[in-house]
């Protein structure tokens, strides 16, 4: 069995981080990556684009809505 891992984060917020947090941040996927690795659990890793240039695709009421850039805040 396989399973898929998203990891995903507010942009706005990671845009604020200093470049030492930054820095910390990806320290710490770099040894989350590398445990994955040494478990024989890790297959390929890829990064998605920014949210602005991405479309959502959502089902309501068995009809296809799509939205491209951010996602409309629920009202």
């Amino acid at each position: 069995m396989r399973y898929m891992l998203l990891i995903y984060d507010n942009e706005a917020e990671f845009d604020r981080l200093s470049e030492q947090q930054i820095k910390e941040v990806m320290a710490e996927y770099d040894r989350f990556t590398a445990d994955l690795k040494s478990s024989g659990g890790y297959v390929s890793a890829n990064r998605l684009r920014p949210v602005a240039s991405a479309t959502c695709v959502r089902i309501r009421g068995g009809q296809s809505m799509l939205t491209d850039g951010r996602v409309p805040s629920k009202s």
